[in-house]
């Protein structure tokens, strides 16, 4: 475990609750989000502000993966929490 709370340490705390949220395998989430953030030009490490311009990509990605009723109730909680973090 690193210092910031979680066990990957290629991932922030708001990276890592992202994942959580977004409800996917950590084999499949970790990827997914990078390939968003990628897409979306954001800094390493995201800020906030990157993670919820990538959003969109994200969810786009999570779709092919859960129904559209759960990514939509998924994006919801993400974008609670990256509006506070802000």
């Amino acid at each position: 475990m690193n210092g910031n709370g979680n066990d990957r340490p290629d991932l922030t705390e708001l990276e890592s609750e992202i994942l959580r949220l977004c409800g996917l395998s950590a084999l499949l989430g970790p990827g997914l989000l990078r390939r968003a953030l990628a897409d979306a030009g954001a800094n390493s490490p995201p800020t906030a502000k990157d993670l919820l311009n990538a959003l969109p990509k994200l969810e786009s990605r999570m779709l092919a993966y859960l129904p559209a009723d759960e990514v939509r109730d998924r994006s919801a909680r993400m974008r609670r929490l990256l509006a506070a973090a802000e």
